[in-house]
């Protein structure tokens, strides 16, 4: 992120970078607005720059007047839009979700809700006033908060249009390919079934979990999908609603979003088992013995299952899934694994307390509701693993590699990740009560209500990290990076903040009472309404800090710097306030 950018004039404060999308010019921010404090979403297109087109711009200027026409709850509402010098900017609703790019390994019952959302969100869109068509729904698109019941939320209206008899699709080819309807890529004109396509095409990625930019792949020369592989794991059904949703020719899919909604609710998405589906094609004599056989060796399978429940699925989905298999059938026998390739295995909910992974190579395996109680994990390679829900209390992924790792909800009670990289990791709600997160990298890390008590996070950088909400009473943050962080609503009482550096971190309505912040940085930081009673702000950089309405009471300012900070009061600081 371009640290000298800066909104402050338009009535913006900058947290973090959520993304940026280098082809389309554009970048989005998550900032907080200056006189309420509510989080909002700055989606920045910058037509200064070298290859801007006039393109880029008609797309800004469609995502503007489509969205001021919209009032739905799982459509982030337009707030706001302004020029800067690099170009224009569109101020939206902050929706407390994440793409579909980042929360993978969905249940087939959960991309099932999933569609059913945007359905709905579409038939809104349908009953528009001229109707209106998406016309870029794709995963980057599709937010979802999976918070109990799943919430689905829509962005990415720059393609968007009205159903009209003088507008056909754009005369320049926006989308993505695989997404586009063939009536966009061949210029036709678009209708109420175009966005039914994108949305099929999106599930078709989550259920064979493949990445937008592959999903091509999956296409014939008459932009037909081949659904085969989903025959084994999804219901007939559900492929023919599937199939209907993603047909190449318009007059073959649902006419309308409408239609395809209630077809999905009433259309089962699991493969409902039988044993007749063991023995098609098979002569009929020999049908008796052997559905005998196969109902004794399905109890036999459940009675070792439940007698042995370390592995639950040891199946990889991977390109190396001999050398994966052999791997698992290891850790199995012996519960030690050190430097195995793990890479892309299923150990959903394996009981692995106590086992050796040490430099085990675990990156993309899914790990979700795993028991790795006292498990050694150092130097593993977790990168991008799923371990949501995971009871990883007492283990040892010390200096482990858990970039952009799910572990939303995860136990690390008393965990050593000290050294490790948790750079974008999800870790909304996670138990981190005691860990040891000693230098390790946190940037940009999803840490909202996390449970931090009593961790040490000495030299520890957690710049730009989201910590809304997290609890980090006794902690240690002595030297710690929290620069332009999020700390919204913290509870920091008693923390010892010595030396750390927070400049610019948003720390409104959180709890200081008794933080040592000596020698602090927090230059630039949002303080308003935060509670400092009894800190230790000694020699502490407050340059052009934000103190409205902070209770500084029995506050130790000694040797602070004030300068051009705004007081409780409002005022800006004067020497002998």
């Amino acid at each position: 992120m371009n640290k000298n950018l800066n909104f402050s004039p338009q009535g913006y404060h900058i947290i973090r970078q959520l993304g940026e999308n280098l082809s389309g010019g554009n970048a989005t921010y998550l900032a907080t607005e200056t006189k309420t404090k509510l989080p909002v979403v700055i989606k920045q297109f910058k037509f200064a720059q070298s290859g801007a087109s006039w393109t880029e711009y008609e797309t800004y200027q469609q995502e503007v007047e489509v969205l001021k026409r919209l009032s739905h709850p799982n459509i982030p509402l337009y707030l706001n839009d302004f020029e800067t010098p690099n170009g224009l900017c569109l101020v939206t609703e902050y929706k407390p979700a994440h793409s579909v790019v980042f929360e993978q390994n969905f249940s087939l019952e959960e991309i099932k809700e999933i569609a059913i959302g945007i359905l709905e969100i579409l038939v809104y869109l349908q009953q528009q006033n001229p109707p209106i068509i998406h016309g870029n729904i794709k995963p980057e698109n599709i937010l979802v908060d999976r918070n109990g019941r799943i919430q689905t939320y829509l962005i990415g209206f720059g393609g968007g249009s009205q159903i009209d008899e003088e507008i056909v699709a754009p005369s320049a080819v926006e989308g993505t390919l695989g997404f586009m309807p063939p009536e966009k890529i061949l210029k036709h004109p678009l209708n109420q079934a175009s966005d039914l396509y994108s949305l099929g095409a999106s599930i078709i990625c989550l259920l064979m979990e493949v990445r937008s930019q592959d999903v091509s792949q999956l296409l014939d020369e008459t932009y037909a999908f081949n659904l085969e592989s989903l025959e084994s794991k999804v219901s007939p059904k559900f492929i023919q609603w599937l199939s209907k949703m993603v047909a190449p020719k318009v007059k073959d899919r649902y006419p309308n979003a409408a239609a395809a909604l209630t077809a999905l609710k009433a259309t089962p998405v699991v493969k409902s088992f039988s044993f007749s589906t063991l023995f098609e094609g098979l002569p009929t004599k020999v049908l008796p013995p052997l559905a005998a056989i196969a109902a004794l060796s399905v109890a036999a399978g459940f009675i070792s299952s439940f007698r042995n429940t370390l592995i639950t699925d040891p199946i990889g989905t991977n390109l190396n899934a001999p050398k994966t298999n052999s791997n698992l059938a290891k850790l199995l026998k012996s519960g030690q694994c050190a430097y195995c390739d793990l890479y892309g295995a299923n150990l959903k909910e394996a009981n692995l307390q106590g086992v050796n992974l040490h430099f085990a190579n675990l990156q993309q395996a899914n790990l979700q509701g795993s028991m790795l109680q006292g498990a050694n994990l150092q130097t593993s390679n977790l990168k991008e693993a799923v371990l949501q829900g995971a009871n990883l209390s007492g283990a040892y992924p010390r200096d482990a590699n858990l970039v952009r790792a799910k572990l939303n909800g995860a136990n690390l009670f008393g965990a050593d990740l000290s050294l490790s990289n948790l750079r974008q990791a999800q870790l909304r709600g996670a138990n981190l009560e005691a860990a040891k997160l000693k230098e390790t990298k946190l940037e940009s890390a999803y840490l909202e209500g996390a449970k931090l008590q009593d961790a040490d996070l000495r030299y520890a950088y957690l710049g730009f990290a989201f910590l809304d909400n997290v609890n980090l009473t006794g902690a240690d943050l002595n030297f710690a990076n929290l620069e332009s962080a999020s700390l919204y609503s913290a509870y920091l009482k008693d923390t010892n903040m010595n030396s750390a550096f927070l400049k610019g971190a948003n720390l409104q309505n959180a709890n200081l009472e008794n933080a040592n912040l000596t020698n602090a940085n927090l230059e630039g930081a949002n303080l308003t309404n935060a509670n400092l009673r009894g800190a230790n702000l000694k020699g502490a950089n407050l340059r052009n800090a934000d103190l409205r309405g902070a209770k500084l009471r029995h506050t130790d300012l000694i040797g602070a710097n004030l300068e051009g900070a705004i007081m409780p009061n409002g005022l800006l600081w004067r020497r002998g306030w």
